[in-house]
């Protein structure tokens, strides 16, 4: 049935919710517009390489094929301008937003009053926050924002309210799709079935469900294996620990980090977290008391929240900086539903917009430090490889000193640089990088970073010596292996100061190049 043969009530709400999406997407595009035009990074680099130079998609030891299509496809549309790139992972952002806001209005799931407030606020807050930024402004970071995409596409068919058993084998489709982005969907069915359920129904009722599902998991982990040769890949090490402390540990970083900022003062986010807990925690003693409808919508929602978190806990989550933060696509979209009912419950009006007001105000604050980060990232990022393409000369090597990996957790050049100079048609022939550069050290050094020469040897901070004409370095941050490295006499050396690279001429330091 087209739009124009729609009864009109039925054709008023359908307009009403098209400009209910393109307002999420409007507002998404005002929000992002700093990184529209940010350059790839990292892993960007070495991914479209493969995809686009290579044709690979499906590869040993890595699963990502819904993020590679949509790769192939952005670039079908605007070449290897990261706009479109940028764009396209901003418009599913909005998208996802906008199930958000139409999941949280479903009365088979929050059958309470003021569903419209409660749809708009937790809709608002996960446009915002700003502990998932990752997945919208890195590139390869929508292999988690697509299989959020998909796998709120499932729970939506899931709950749609058409009785039927076929909607709930379009879930499964759909669930399966957004496997084949990233792993953090994976306790998608147990989460249906959380809030599928009701006080009374017979278990047996949801055999089918689960059934299907479970069918549904098993089928991609065989594709998934029988296509790379792994179940996790390289992420495994990350995920299983024989320590039961580690988990210990991700539990607690990772249950912090859901709504506090990374940082380096660990006491002051630890007393907050205390505090957070406390509230948490008396908040959900004095609505078990009740034992009221909000009660059990509250718990419920708790359960699901603390189900999205299950892949997070296992990898564990940064505190320092916002890296890793697209572990947490998935987990925020019930973090805000909670946070959204939770504002809901609160009757006094003055107290619910000053709260309300609070909540906008510290994840916009926190969402524009983040995006600022990957801005300077993306210039950081930009600047080097015209500085490379610059001065590399076909007939002498060139040595890099403290390449930049990262710039606050936002990705620079920690991999893909080769394919990121091939990609700039830049010859790589002779470029040797010598070690790597993080924010963490770099900040610990006053200033830029400039050369001290000491009685037989030069150092270059944060972790380099040149003695005797061998290049002595930590090959990256936080390893215990070092490198050795002896230039020729024609090479050129440059090390990144935190502004620009400088060049450097054995053993006094020479003028910039």
């Amino acid at each position: 049935m087209s739009i124009l043969e729609m009864p009109a009530f039925a054709k008023k709400a359908t307009l009403r919710f098209l400009l209910i999406y393109f307002l999420f997407l409007l507002l998404s595009l005002l929000l992002f517009w700093p990184v529209l035009h940010k350059n790839f990074a990292s892993d960007d680099f070495s991914v479209l390489y493969r995809v686009i130079n290579r044709h690979e998609i499906f590869i040993k030891d890595f699963f990502r094929p819904l993020s590679d299509i949509t790769l192939y496809f952005s670039y079908l549309v605007g070449g290897f301008d990261p706009f479109f790139y940028n764009l396209f992972n901003v418009c599913i952002h909005a998208s996802c937003t906008y199930m958000l806001y139409r999941f949280c209005l479903m009365r088979t799931v929050f059958n309470i009053e003021n569903r419209a407030f409660f749809a708009w606020c937790s809709a608002i807050l996960f446009l915002i926050y700003p502990f998932h930024n990752e997945s919208v402004v890195w590139v390869v970071g929508r292999a988690s924002i697509m299989a959020c995409f998909f796998g709120f596409l499932s729970l939506l068919t899931a709950f749609s309210e058409r009785e039927s058993r076929r909607k709930y084998l379009l879930s499964c489709i759909f669930y399966f799709i957004g496997l084949c982005g990233y792993e953090t969907i994976l306790p998608l069915p147990g989460i249906i079935l959380l809030l599928l359920y009701t006080r009374g129904t017979p278990l047996k009722k949801y055999g089918f469900i689960t059934v299907a599902y479970s069918i549904t998991l098993a089928i991609n982990l065989l594709v998934r294996y029988l296509v790379s040769g792994v179940l996790w890949g390289n992420y495994g090490s990350k995920m299983f620990s024989p320590r039961v402390m580690d988990y210990l540990s991700k539990f607690l970083k990772t249950t912090g980090r859901l709504l506090l900022p990374p940082g380096r003062h660990s006491q002051i986010l630890a007393l907050c977290f205390i505090v957070l807990v406390i509230i948490i925690v008396a908040i959900s003693i004095s609505l078990f008391k009740k034992r009221s409808q909000q009660a059990y919508i509250y718990f419920k929602i708790t359960g699901a929240l603390t189900l999205s978190c299950i892949v997070p806990l296992m990898f564990g989550i940064s505190t320092r900086t916002f890296e890793g933060d697209r572990l947490f696509y998935f987990s925020s979209f019930f973090l805000c539903i909670w946070l959204g009912y939770l504002l809901h419950l609160i009757k006094r009006v003055v107290l619910k917009r000053l709260l309300v007001l609070s909540v906008l105000a510290y994840f916009l604050f926190f969402f524009y430090r983040n995006i600022f980060s990957w801005k300077r990232a993306g210039e950081i990022t930009t600047a080097i490889l015209q500085q490379t393409a610059n001065i590399k000369k076909k007939d002498r090597g060139l040595v890099l000193i403290n390449l930049p990996e990262e710039y606050n957790g936002a990705q620079v050049l920690r991999n893909g640089f080769a394919e990121a100079l091939l990609l700039n048609h830049t010859d790589t022939t002779g470029i040797r990088v010598i070690n790597y550069l993080i924010t963490e050290d770099a900040e610990i050094i006053q200033g830029v970073i400039s050369p001290i020469n000491t009685p037989g040897q030069i150092k270059i901070a944060p972790n380099t010596t040149i003695s005797a004409g061998i290049i002595t370095a930590r090959i990256k941050a936080n390893a215990n292996d070092t490198i050795q490295y002896k230039p020729a006499a024609a090479d050129l050396l440059y090390y990144w100061n935190k502004e620009t690279f400088v060049f450097f001429s054995y053993p006094a330091p020479g003028p910039v190049n």
